[in-house]
């Protein structure tokens, strides 16, 4: 991003602050209700959907000119599914708590590869080379590797967010 931001979201409002001033910028309307966001390249990018959405909705969002672009649908198998949204470089990373773990080109918005992970992922990041998953239910964290080998690791404690850096 050309200026640092601090990010908020808040429904279907994306908010920016200057760290510098600390001033709110004008707030940026969305196209779905918010669940999850994650910066990659040049933009935000942001993953929700509606209670009677069969899909999770990922768009892209230009906060210099405030605009906001739906790039994909991805299906879920539970109406009203919410999901994770997590990025890399180029990568973003949609983990739906039911449904296929997706990872989408950020240049292009085509879809890099899809997998079950037989989890119902509370939170997402990438990583490492692989892609991390907190699930809750299961006191779990899964591992899934660049050959989409899925490794599970037990951690108690219902883990709910989950990062990966130094």
């Amino acid at each position: 991003m050309p200026h640092r931001r601090v990010l908020t979201f808040s429904s279907f409002v994306l908010s920016t602050i200057s760290p510098e001033s600390r001033q709110v910028a004008p707030s940026i309307p969305l196209g779905i209700a918010a669940q999850s966001l994650a910066v990659a390249r040049s933009a935000v990018w942001a993953l929700g959907s509606g209670p009677n959405d069969e899909f999770l909705t990922l768009e892209r969002i230009d906060p210099t000119f405030g605009t906001v672009s739906p790039v994909r649908r991805l299906p879920t198998v539970v109406t009203g599914d919410v999901g994770s949204l997590s990025a890399r470089g180029n990568t973003l990373l949609v983990a739906p708590r039911s449904g296929l773990l997706t990872r989408v080109d950020a240049r292009s918005g085509r879809t890099l590869g899809q997998l079950d992970p037989n989890a119902a992922p509370s939170a997402a990041a990438l990583g490492f080379g692989s892609s991390w998953l907190a699930y809750r239910e299961a006191n779990l964290v899964v591992r899934v590797d660049s050959s989409g080998a899925i490794t599970t690791i037990p951690v108690g404690r219902e883990p709910s967010a989950i990062a990966v850096g130094k």
